[in-house]
């Protein structure tokens, strides 16, 4: 159900589950469930960033040659809790932007040349830079970041984004201009 509920709308997800086991459940039931589990998932998730800031985190099994980190962000709608009676309050709805993230490894091609993503890993929040951040210095230190020999952040222009660089993966100060100045990469050493 969580997982259905992760790629469908709500009512969806109840739909094609029916379809799939037979079994009903209602969209709010689906909904309900979702926001149990992503809570859930989310605290583990704090759990390994504070692990990995009192460096308790175990290291990493891979020990990449080149590490990948690209960083953007995504104005949402978001919609406060609320029931159709009126008992939990108006609807609220708003827009807030979600910080995405993701450490990904190369695949080196025949040509020595890379040719995909051979592992990656995911993180985002609706929190500020401030705690996205440190969520993805955990991704990266899961990844293998330390090992690395080349970490290189992608990004673009947001001014959220090269500040939180060199504090989670030892970059320098600021994007490195391409033939778009308002996008960047930037070599970490």
């Amino acid at each position: 159900m969580a997982l259905l509920a992760a790629h469908l709308p709500f009512a969806a997800a109840s739909t094609l589950l029916e379809r799939l086991t037979g079994i009903h459940v209602g969209a709010s039931t689906v909904e309900r469930t979702a926001v149990v589990i992503g809570s859930r998932l989310r605290a583990a998730q704090q759990q390994e960033v504070e692990r990995h800031q009192t460096g308790r985190l175990p290291e990493a099994r891979r020990k990449p040659r080149r590490l990948y980190v690209s960083i953007d962000g995504k104005m949402t709608p978001l919609r406060e809790p609320w029931k159709r009676d009126g008992s939990a309050g108006e609807r609220v709805c708003r827009w807030s932007e979600c910080k995405i993230g993701v450490v990904y490894e190369a695949k080196p091609g025949r040509d020595g040349r890379e040719a995909g993503v051979r592992r990656k890993s995911y993180a985002a929040t609706l929190g500020d830079a401030r705690a996205f951040a440190p969520l993805m210095a955990t991704v990266a230190h899961q990844c293998g970041h330390h090992w690395a020999k080349e970490r290189i952040v992608l990004g673009d222009g947001a001014a959220w984004i090269w500040p939180q660089a060199p504090k989670a993966f030892g970059a320098g100060s600021g994007p490195v201009p391409r033939s778009n100045p308002d996008r960047g990469f930037l070599p970490c050493q």
